[in-house]
């Protein structure tokens, strides 16, 4: 995928921009100097400059830097806008940050190491108090049942093309997919799994477990996930199925074996989650069922 279509995905998500739009809106006041981390097309640079900001340092690592700084300075905010083309950790500024705004976030929210970021962001670039949007982000599990979706990823449980690739089973479903949760597939209200104060001392590597009781009888298939951004000054950006769609959708953990469930059994969830900068993100789901 192109960064311009990734860069579309996000644009035409509604949910996303008015919430960042409201919360930007509210955190910058005249004078702030702003930090963009990861600014992509410059939208929130943008948004900030729009909503008093002196200064908005936008960083980019990415190729999308030239035109984002292209289209920055076709809205007229080449003098208030000033455009960094390197991974944050390598910026060094002369003036602090007055708010620290990031939207480096993936279907799982620290796949694209946006805690990592800010923190290195809050040491070095940000003042004392800096604002941050958002600053918390809580992450929610469940169980569900959607065996069209799980049949999808279990492609290799038979000859595909005349051929045994089952040698591929384990690999495909451990991964995790993003994809809608089809309506009325949840089996269990939602456990928080975790929350997270963004750019705090929480560790790169850690072990996260919540349980879910199972609601109503059903075939668990998968875990599914969603997050929640805080963005401050009363703005909350839900990914829940329940919730107007983003392009983030939820996440989904599909179990090896579908395993019939009934009311009131408790599922245990175990997320081994590694997020460090230096190697490929990794979250590995571990699913423990206690029958009634």
């Amino acid at each position: 995928m192109s960064m311009v279509e990734l860069h579309r995905l996000m644009l035409r998500d509604k949910a996303r921009n008015a919430a960042f739009a409201q919360a930007i809106s509210r955190q910058v006041q005249s004078g702030d100097v702003v930090v963009d981390l990861g600014a992509g097309t410059g939208m929130l640079s943008m948004m900030a400059a729009r909503a008093g900001a002196k200064r908005v340092h936008a960083i980019e690592a990415a190729d999308i830097f030239a035109l984002g700084k292209k289209i920055t300075r076709a809205n007229g905010f080449e003098k208030i806008i000033t455009w960094h083309h390197a991974p944050s950790y390598e910026i060094e500024l002369r003036e602090k940050a007055t708010v620290l705004i990031s939207e480096t976030f993936g279907s799982h929210p620290f796949e694209e190491c946006a805690h990592e970021f800010v923190r290195d962001a809050r040491e070095r670039l940000g003042a004392k108090n800096a604002r941050r949007v958002p600053s918390r982000v809580r992450v929610f599990v469940a169980a569900a049942e959607a065996p069209a979706l799980r049949d999808d990823w279990d492609l290799f449980r038979g000859p595909v093309a005349g051929f045994d690739l089952s040698l591929l089973r384990d690999a495909t479903l451990s991964q995790m997919y993003a994809h809608e949760l089809p309506a009325g597939a949840l089996l269990s209200p939602p456990a928080l799994l975790e929350d997270v104060e963004l750019g705090d001392k929480t560790s790169s590597r850690r072990v996260r477990e919540t349980s879910v009781r199972i609601a109503r009888a059903g075939t668990l298939t998968q875990i599914v996930q969603w997050f929640e951004l805080d963005l401050g000054a009363g703005v909350v950006l839900s990914t829940a199925p329940d919730q107007p769609p983003t392009h983030w959708r939820q996440l989904h953990f599909p179990l090896r074996e579908a395993t019939r469930v009934k009311q009131g059994d408790v599922v245990r969830v175990k997320m081994a989650i590694d997020t460090r900068v230096d190697r490929p993100v990794s979250v590995i789901c571990d699913v423990e069922i206690r029958k009634k």
